[in-house]
């Protein structure tokens, strides 16, 4: 028989009962949905999580650190030999000292961040700039207009009472160091940064009272590329400091998650194999109640081929329309709790976020492992019908 007729047979059977067939897509759909629902789940918190911690440049960035005591420090002369390493793309010093913050008889303590405009852009907080997101991106961008520009934090903003901190002029006191003098400057508020838990202010280095004689307190290195990290760590660590990267945690963090949407896909997967058993069920008593019409479609010139076909193909149509409802339940759902969990959040002064994520390779990969389960579920019935004497088909009542 020709595979379209198999297929009109199997369709027409589909629609013969209505009530079943439904009822086995909607338990196929379910558990697909609920693998989807979890996993999609997964992935977004994923997604969200990296996105927020990291940029594509922050990935190319170790973290600096001296070990401790006088002997390793980072001054000019460190800087200017791993700037050197071939590798090295670019370099962020940072010294922080501890200062006090003034804004309309307003006093708060904070801690000054001395860095360079690439500093935001190597460690990723471009992206949390409210001003200049877009700007900090570019390399060579100026962030500061001039030494007496700084960024401050929503948090100091708050501690100093700024409803809105932009080219407000604030006072910062410089604690003292290596018994030079306390020093109080004043300075423009150029952005800030979406920090509510850090009491941070960013000066360019310019601004640093010793000038050139500055001790830093860590530094980002950014690399030429992914294949330089460990090359660049290892001869940075040769010189006696530490580092780490970015990279590490994130490395971390996806294995945390990979485990998770496992674990997540296991409970969905336990769904699919309870609508599955029901499927089986379904084309079990399908093959006895057509065991007759088997009988006919044989005496007539039908090959155990043809009704073996017939059948798989019953199983494919209702795992492909299973797959295809288990995404439309998945998304549905999924989109259904995002709004939901962002109506509370702003509700509660949070912010709206997108909890899920559809990748388009995973919801295909799921309509044909949907098929793919039908087929698997479908071939025992398929080859007990297709291993059906005729006679005592047509003698079936």
């Amino acid at each position: 028989m020709i595979f379209f007729n198999l297929l009109h047979l199997s369709i027409r059977n589909f629609k013969n009962m209505k009530l079943r067939s439904m009822l086995t897509v909607l338990g196929i759909g379910i558990g697909i949905g609920a693998i989807l629902f979890l996993v999609s789940l997964g992935q977004g918190l994923q997604r969200l999580l990296i996105e927020r911690i990291t940029t594509a440049e922050a990935l190319l960035t170790l973290d600096i650190l001296p070990p401790g005591g006088d002997k390793i420090i980072l001054n000019k002369e460190s800087l200017e030999r791993i700037r050197a390493i071939p590798e090295v793309a670019e370099i962020s010093p940072v010294k922080s000292v501890k200062a006090r913050a003034s804004f309309e008889g307003v006093t708060a303590g904070i801690t000054a961040n001395f860095v360079e405009d690439n500093f935001f852009r190597l460690s990723g907080l471009d992206k949390q700039l409210t001003k200049q997101k877009s700007q900090a991106r570019d390399v060579g961008a100026i962030i500061f207009e001039n030494e007496k520009s700084v960024i401050i934090s929503t948090a100091v903003a708050k501690l100093l009472s700024m409803d809105d901190p932009i080219n407000k002029i604030i006072d910062i006191k410089i604690a003292s160091e290596n018994d030079l003098p306390v020093t109080v400057e004043s300075f423009t508020i150029v952005d800030t940064t979406n920090d509510e838990l850090s009491s941070l202010v960013y000066i360019p280095t310019r601004a640093y009272p010793q000038g050139q004689d500055i001790v830093y307190d860590n530094m980002k290195v950014s690399v030429t590329s992914t294949v330089a990290l460990e090359p660049v760590r290892e001869t940075i660590v040769e010189s006696g400091f530490l580092v780490s990267a970015l990279s590490d945690t994130v490395r971390q963090a996806n294995r945390v998650f990979s485990i998770m949407k496992i674990i997540l896909a296991i409970f969905g997967i336990i769904a699919l194999i309870v609508a599955a058993i029901g499927m089986f069920n379904t084309m079990t008593i399908a093959l006895l109640e057509r065991t007759n019409e088997i009988g006919i479609m044989r005496s007539i010139g039908a090959s155990r081929k043809d009704i073996w076909v017939m059948f798989l193909t019953e199983a494919l149509v209702i795992g492909f329309l299973g797959g295809v409802s288990g995404v439309g339940v998945g998304v549905g759902g999924g989109e259904l709790t995002n709004v939901g969990l962002n109506f509370l959040a702003s509700r509660l002064g949070g912010e709206s976020l997108d909890v899920f994520y559809y990748p388009v390779w995973f919801m295909i990969s799921i309509v044909l492992f949907s098929t793919l389960v039908a087929l698997g579920t479908g071939f025992y019935p398929a080859q007990r019908a297709a291993h059906l004497n005729p006679l005592d088909a047509l003698r079936y009542k």
